[in-house]
């Protein structure tokens, strides 16, 4: 018999377990027999595509195509120190990439699946890889189903499937017994992994897990990390290919003009072809840009904002707008009820946080303080559990210091036997439980102030007076929660939403959680920034424009709740969007409305997000931020960012370190391809007087190789510039280099070609001897990107500041590339293979005289260039 078809009482039995769920001594056991609960991995790309693929890439085209050239020409030392360069070049793009995925892959651990569970009559959360079959499980709004469960309670729970059966619909599910054979689709009793609760909530019996659910049968994963390609990846490639175009158009073209001015052989024409491709490609671009992403998404995982989308580090720079929740995120979530109010009398507690001892003033024996004592305890799922020395909390912090509150009263209220839920959605702002209290059965309800008033039994004036107390309160920071109930006459374990209506009003809970001291300091750096941060919160609209006020939001006066919101045309809208930035009393709908609003008028939009229905937000924003601790499964598998803390000061260091990234990846480009145009002008200007090349096509290759391995790869180490949060947003539509940055890579290569070309030309007049002109071209060459590199630190400013020596890589390259350039010079092999003469040591006092003069140059241009004349501020 299948688990659809078998009653409860028959599953119980199959599986040894009750609604007590498995003892710690049945898990260890039955995961050692069925293993852990997930799925087979995915076969992996073997090491040997992933080598090849290195090789595909339009610059490398060019450069092998460069070979063949070389071959024909019979030129077998430059076509194997070609060949040899292109195989380097792809063995460090295989290694650094390797390490790259690795670090994601370890990201990609780090986000993590959790089950709550019943286990020896205890409410846990357990890692989702350690359910086994038999064990009891809770499942509530915003889950994820990790295992095949045979349901036994259900409370209006519904089930989003269209992972297993393509029904966009979601399911509502049912506890009774199912005949005959049916398809996983019909199975209303069941719960399938991978599945979504949209609504409700239910616990049943894990009856398969792992490769033995419906999911694991079709071998599907779901909690892979997205892998795909960024914007500016897909740039970088297409840039390649126009590059290496242009390259082989301007390669040929001087070809012929070298032919027609001074009537070069076919074989030298060739050689000047093949030096200058091999001059103009930087074949290192494409994998330091790669590995420049992949340390800054790694970077901003050990700052406890975990990228899911690779494209969201390149948007973070961009982003204008931050829609952020309130609770928890820039609160401390750190829930203390301060004051019980009724219409007999208020109660003050004193304490903060989950400390359940504390003074408390006033009549607790009242009835009708019992009564709103036993509402705020019993219409709850928080869980207080004392073990030996330390206390065990378990449920939502709203729910948890109500518990606290009654425990510190002294009072402790027997559990009442639970006949029917209405779970609290953001839909209806309210929970209902309906009890059985000795011989009568009551609901009992708790929810927003407002809509517990507008179900209540209350008279008009009785509503308006309690209207202005809860504005008062809440103008003051409480966050306010209120009690309501009545008896019932049906005994049944239903409850309809038709019965919550004609409330005896018990009284509120004012609550206090303190903003963060540390999110107003990251506010204030965001609005440095130049991005707008809005407050989005379910708390009463006076609560919020407090908390926004405390915080330093910008205008916290210009505030609107969601029943004002309702009313707005999509004009009005767009309007509302950019002049509020506190937003009170909402919806999951609203915020969508309000992601679309600040999109239609070109703004980059970042929202935060918890509850499963905050997921259709999430996914419109350009960038979706889940919170790690609160946030629900549905939530974190949509968004693009999952903040491990639930912070927002970690929203604003994402924000800080992404630009950060973007900075090092353009410093990369603009470091590589000055160094590219004075290897190629060199040759071209060789070309059009008609001398000699002051560098050949493997010596060439040799400094693209050594500076792409040593030097370009340590500037994606460097920190965020110091400055990097006081710019505004960049413009998506901005290319990656502006016109001052591209005016740089051709200053820079033209002073360092010219400085080669001086150092060339001295050798061969005073010494007569081209290779030791050319071993001293290579040395200057190496020298100026050496020197080039310190001025890239900083692209516009200049670099003599305190945190000149703040990235120890840098130095190490530079080392490294020196004791590289050493053996370039001196070791018998390299002087065979390149062609080279040891040099002396004034040799190198005049390349490095060299290397110094671009630096001062290059550090005058910034100054005469961006101060003088204020270009590429």
């Amino acid at each position: 018999m299948k688990p659809y078809q078998a009653d409860i009482g028959e599953i119980f039995r199959e599986f040894g377990t009750s609604e007590q769920g498995l003892s710690h001594a049945d898990v260890i056991e039955r995961l050692e027999k069925f293993g852990y609960n997930e799925l087979p991995e995915m076969d992996r790309v073997p090491a040997w595509k992933r080598f090849l693929a290195q090789f595909h890439n339009s610059l490398i085209y060019v450069l092998l195509a460069s070979s063949v050239l070389t071959a024909l020409l019979q030129d077998w030392l430059d076509t194997g120190i070609i060949l040899g360069v292109v195989v380097i070049n792809a063995i460090v793009g295989f290694a650094q990439e390797g390490k790259a995925e690795k670090a994601l892959e370890s990201i990609r651990k780090m986000v993590k699946y959790e089950a709550t569970v019943v286990r020896g009559g205890l409410i846990k959360n357990v890692d989702s890889r350690e359910l086994v079959p038999g064990d009891v499980v809770i499942l509530k709004s915003g889950q994820r189903a990790t295992a095949d469960i045979r349901l036994f309670e259900s409370h209006s729970l519904k089930m989003e499937e269209a992972i297993l059966t393509g029904e966009s619909v979601p399911v509502e599910k049912h506890t009774q017994p199912l005949e005959g054979d049916m398809l996983p689709g019909d199975q209303k009793n069941m719960v399938f992994s991978g599945t979504y609760a949209t609504f409700g909530r239910g616990k049943g019996v894990v009856v398969a897990t792992g490769a033995n659910t419906q999911l694991g049968q079709i071998s599907t994963l779901l909690t892979d990390i997205s892998k795909s390609t960024t914007p500016l990846l897909q740039k970088i490639e297409d840039f390649s290919k126009k590059l290496s175009f242009f390259i082989l158009a301007t390669s040929i073209l001087f070809g012929v003009f070298s032919w027609y001015l001074h009537r070069f052989g076919l074989q030298d024409i060739l050689v000047n072809i093949i030096g200058i491709i091999v001059a103009a490609i930087p074949e290192g671009l494409p994998a330091i840009i790669t590995i420049t992403l992949a340390l800054g998404v790694q970077q901003m995982a050990q700052n406890k904002a975990i990228v899911r989308k690779l494209p969201a580090v390149e948007t973070l720079g961009s982003v204008t707008d931050i829609c952020s929740d309130k609770t928890g995120t820039l609160t401390k979530n750190e829930m203390t009820v301060l004051e019980v109010i009724t219409d007999a009398e208020t109660i003050s507690f004193d304490g903060s946080g989950y400390d359940i001892k504390g003074a408390v003033t006033g009549n607790i024996d009242h009835p009708a303080v019992r009564d709103a004592f036993l509402i705020f305890d019993q219409c709850n799922d928080a869980q207080i559990r004392f073990e030996s020395d330390q206390t065990i909390l378990n449920g939502d912090p709203t729910e948890l210091a109500l518990k606290v509150m009654v425990l510190k009263a002294g009072i402790h209220l027997p559990a009442l036997e639970r006949l029917a839920t209405i779970p609290f959605e953001s839909a209806h702002k309210y929970m209902a439980v309906k009890v059985k209290d000795g011989d009568s059965i009551k609901l009992l309800v708790k929810g927003a102030p407002e809509k517990i008033l507008a179900l209540s039994n209350l008279s008009e004036e009785s509503k308006a007076k309690l209207s202005a107390v809860f504005n008062q309160k809440a103008s003051n920071g409480y966050r306010l929660i209120a009690a309501a109930w009545k008896e019932l006459m049906d005994q049944s374990r239903t409850l309809p939403e038709g019965e919550v209506a004609n409330l005896i009003f018990a009284g509120i809970a004012c609550i206090i959680d303190p903003p963060r001291p540390e999110a107003a300091e990251a506010i204030a750096k965001c609005h440095q920034a130049g991005i707008t941060i809005k407050m989005i919160t379910g708390d009463h609209i006076e609560t919020a424009g407090a908390i926004a006020k405390s915080l330093g939001l910008k205008n916290p006066e210009s505030k609107i709740d969601g029943q004002s919101l309702e009313k707005l045309t999509d004009e009005e809208w767009k309007k509302v969007a950019m002049e509020y930035n506190v937003f009170a009393r909402t919806t999951p709908w609203h915020k969508l409305k309000l992601v679309e609003a600040l999109q239609s008028q070109q703004r980059i939009v970042a929202m935060t997000g918890d509850g499963v229905n905050d997921a259709p937000a999430l996914k419109k924003a350009d960038i979706g931020v889940a919170m790690g601790i609160k946030g629900t499964q549905v939530t974190k598998d949509v968004a693009d960012i999952i903040l491990t803390d639930d912070n927002f000061v970690t929203i604003s260091n994402a924000v800080r370190l992404g630009r950060g990234i973007f900075d090092n990846i353009r410093k990369a480009i603009i470091f590589i391809l000055p160094t590219n145009a004075a290897e190629a002008l060199s040759i071209l200007v060789a070309l059009v007087v008609g001398g000699t090349l002051p560098i050949s096509a493997p010596q060439i290759l040799w400094i693209n190789m050594v500076t792409a391995v040593t030097l370009a790869i340590s500037l994606a180490f460097e920190p965020a510039e110091e400055n990097v949060m006081k710019r505004p947003p960049r413009k998506p539509a901005k290319p990656i280099l502006d016109a001052y940055l591209v005016w740089r890579i051709f200053f820079v290569g033209a002073v360092l070609a010219a400085i080669v070309y001086t150092l060339f030309y001295y050798a061969i007049f005073t010494y007569n001897s081209l290779e030791l002109g050319r071993t001293i071209a290579v040395n200057a060459l190496v020298a100026g990107e050496l020197f080039y590199l310190l001025n890239c630190k900083h692209i516009r400013h200049n670099v003599f500041s305190r945190d000149f020596f703040n990235n120890k890589h840098v130095f190490r390259a530079i080392g490294t590339l020196v004791l590289l350039q050493i053996a370039f010079t001196y070791l018998p092999v390299f002087q065979k293979i390149f062609r080279t003469v040891p040099l002396e040591m004034y040799h190198f006092a005049l390349v490095s005289a060299g290397g110094l003069l671009l630096f001062l140059i290059v550090e005058l241009e910034k100054f005469i260039v961006i101060r003088a004349f204020r270009i590429g501020k």
